[in-house]
């Protein structure tokens, strides 16, 4: 959540994805947080958090307000702030940032990221079937996302 161009793919590319293929039922979108530092890991805490049917709305504002809370000298008090907007109330909000099992299965999944698929970086990306994996590193055209989803969704009529 505290990478600049991570934001830059939610905000503004992946709508359109989500218009075209998520929202018609043409493919299953899947968000693996990958916290680089210690108000990622908060904002990703409570991510898990928010109620699964808020969770998008809630990862959309944790990129549209990137900045506000990444450079806050209290950024932990403005993602609660956040969180009770999604409707978390303080109480459960602050136990998500302690949860120990979370915080470590998110870091698991960082880590099985890096040493069993090669993310280098953020964002990475896999556009997968049960025919064949594609992986995306870094940010790439819109025409780049669909030519590979198309391409995807053709080996799958096959």
């Amino acid at each position: 959540f505290g990478c600049t161009r991570c934001a830059d793919f939610h905000l503004e590319t992946l709508p359109k994805i989500v218009k075209d293929y998520v929202d018609t039922g043409l493919i299953k979108l899947v968000f693996v947080p990958c916290p680089l530092d210690k108000n990622s890991m908060d904002a990703a805490l409570l991510a898990e958090c928010v109620e699964k049917d808020k969770s998008f709305a809630f990862a959309d504002v944790l990129f549209k307000k990137q900045r506000d809370w990444g450079l806050s000298f209290n950024p932990q008090k403005v993602l609660l702030q956040y969180a009770s907007l999604s409707g978390l109330t303080k109480e459960k909000a602050e136990a998500c940032l302690r949860n120990d099992i979370t915080a470590a299965m998110i870091l698991q999944n960082r880590k099985d990221g890096i040493d069993k698929l090669g993310i280098q970086g953020t964002p990475t990306f896999f556009i997968a079937s049960s025919k064949k994996i594609d992986a995306v590193f870094g940010i790439k055209p819109l025409e780049e996302f669909k030519k590979i989803i198309d391409a995807q969704l053709d080996l799958y009529k096959k």
